[in-house]
């Protein structure tokens, strides 16, 4: 059989009354020569109608994520943080232990690696909504820094609370120990600073807050090189020697009794 084309334009097929249709077919429906033609050849024959357009992969990723990060921001955010998990219907939270309603946690998985997903998404769509979301993560972590100029764990937004730090603002005391242990101001910083560029440096406070904590980091630094678990400030200056093996029994130390 010749194509549908073919047949619309051959003179020989016109004038012909399609049997599935009403009236004339525009003067274009085919006769076989006397032959009966099958219902699914004229079904492949009638014009055929282009379905909507399905959307583009791009567009369902664009505006699933963005359903599920409105819904994050909207439903799981607390004082622009976050925290690990949470019960099916948001009634409990959960970082590294549970959370309370005023608490984040840093400690990856939490405020910092939100926000720097908050940060991505708008590199890829320019979508200021992501913009807004991870500057309000930094805003919290900029509440939350603590005096020598890192972070601790969790960010108690309750004065009172139980793992309330002493924070820089002045609104709350408690412990002041930031901590390098399982990247927590190490993943905290590193958000400032990708948040304070893509704000163009021009958010005086986490510009502020990023600055201090670089500055803070390197002056917990060792001579030697090394870098602490915690540290209330600098670290103390004192003259580096070489390295060398123990000229005693250390794995017997502290085990001995006299």
């Amino acid at each position: 059989m010749k194509s549908r084309a073919a047949l619309f334009m051959n003179p020989s097929w016109r004038g012909h009354s399609c049997p599935l249709c009403f009236g004339d077919f525009a003067g274009f429906a085919p006769r076989v020569r006397d032959r009966s033609v099958p219902v699914t050849a004229w079904i492949l024959l009638l014009p055929s109608v282009s379905p909507a357009a399905e959307p583009s992969l791009r567009d369902q990723a664009t505006t699933g994520m963005k359903r599920a990060a409105e819904f994050f921001r909207a439903k799981a955010a607390s004082h622009g943080g976050y925290v690990y998990y949470h019960s099916l219907d948001l009634t409990q939270r959960w970082g590294e232990g549970k959370a309370t309603a005023d608490q984040i946690f840093i400690q990856p998985s939490g405020t910092p690696a939100v926000g720097l997903a908050f940060l991505k998404a708008h590199a890829a769509t320019g979508d200021k909504f992501y913009l807004d979301a991870a500057q309000a993560a930094a805003e919290a972590l900029v509440y939350g820094q603590l005096q020598p100029g890192g972070w601790a764990q969790v960010i108690d937004f309750d004065p009172h609370g139980a793992k309330a730090g002493l924070y820089r603002d002045g609104k709350s005391h408690g412990r002041n120990y930031s901590t390098l242990d399982a990247g927590i101001t190490q993943s905290a910083l590193s958000f400032l600073m990708h948040t304070d560029k893509a704000l163009g440096f021009k958010h005086a406070a986490i510009h502020e807050a990023s600055e201090f904590a670089r500055k803070a980091v390197v002056a917990a630094q060792h001579p030697t090189g090394a870098f602490p678990q915690v540290w209330t400030g600098p670290a103390p200056q004192y003259p580096t020697v070489k390295a060398s093996f123990p000229d005693y029994e250390w794995r017997m130390e502290n085990r001995l009794k006299n």
